[in-house]
């Protein structure tokens, strides 16, 4: 069997089934650049790129999430807005490093509410009123609040949740701060039947309508904080609720009389709040039997 030669670069390929040199393919011409984009379709010029970056590879940075957004700057609108529209927003400021300053502020407000509410509650009467059950407002308003907080601090601790003393303080200061937002927008109502009737107990029951409104309103802001503070459950609300609507139908009655007449700032004598309102109701009704056969 003899030797097969192979083929010279000049020669054709061999008729036989066997293929021959593949020709070398020719390379591609470089592409043209692509043309600018108009104006109108190039869109606004992004941030420089970061060092350490080429143009044509630097990316976009992301927005940061809205939860990781830096906190608004503490003032009382800052404050305000919050409490109405989110209250756990507000609450999760008692995590950090201004829990002291929203503190005060709502501290301000809850007083501020409460006494706007009280001038209200003292034009029935006039006189020494004006001035003395404002005060007294006051007055039971802190008072109720350092009677409740030991159960609501205990309560907040059976709940589950996460929260120290500071945090429920924050808490209470929220809620009696909301309420008294709530009193100090129902003022007006409440100031039209109290110069509209001449009634103890029907001016009384407005007050006790409004003040029990305002608590439904601010039962949220328990709610929530619980939530935010990751309680097991929040049942333990409505019972502090509970405790606190009775504390402060007490303190009214200790302070009375905080609508009608007055001889005094204070009336001697121990009364249960029942007991209270069924005697104001029943010296109505004398009144207006006495005025009728007149």
């Amino acid at each position: 069997m003899s030797n097969i030669e192979p083929p010279t670069p000049g020669s054709t390929p061999p008729a036989s089934g066997s293929p021959g040199p593949v020709p070398p393919v020719p390379p591609m011409p470089p592409m043209p650049p692509l043309p600018p984009l108009p104006p109108l379709l190039r869109g606004p010029p992004g941030p420089p790129p970061a060092q350490g970056e080429s143009a044509r590879g630097a990316l976009p940075r992301p927005a940061p999430p809205p939860g990781d957004a830096p906190p608004r700057p503490m003032s009382p609108d800052a404050v305000l807005d919050p409490l109405l529209r989110d209250p756990t927003g507000l609450l999760r400021r008692f995590d950090g490093a201004g829990a002291a300053r929203c503190f005060g502020f709502l501290v301000l407000l809850a007083l501020g509410g409460h006494l706007v509410y009280g001038l209200v509650m003292g034009s029935f009467a006039g006189g020494m009123q004006w001035w003395a059950v404002p005060l007294k407002l006051l007055l039971g308003l802190a008072c109720c609040a350092v009677i409740c907080f030991p159960s609501l601090y205990i309560l907040v601790c059976l709940s589950g949740a996460h929260a120290g003393p500071s945090q429920v303080a924050g808490m209470l200061a929220a809620v009696l701060a909301l309420g008294a937002v709530f009193l100090a927008g129902a003022a007006p109502i409440a100031w039209v039947f109290s110069q509209s009737s001449n009634m103890v107990a029907f001016t009384g029951f407005v007050h006790l309508a409004a003040w029990l409104m305002s608590i439904v309103a601010a039962a949220r802001v328990l709610t929530r904080g619980l939530r935010h503070w990751r309680a097991r459950s929040s049942n333990w609300a409505a019972v502090w609720l509970l405790i606190f609507v009775v504390t402060g139908l007490q303190m009214a009655t200790v302070l009375r009389p905080l609508v009608g007449p007055a001889t005094g700032i204070l009336e001697p004598g121990r009364r249960f709040f029942l007991q209270n309102w069924v005697e104001t109701v029943d010296a109505d009704l004398r009144v207006s039997a006495r005025e009728d056969g007149e």
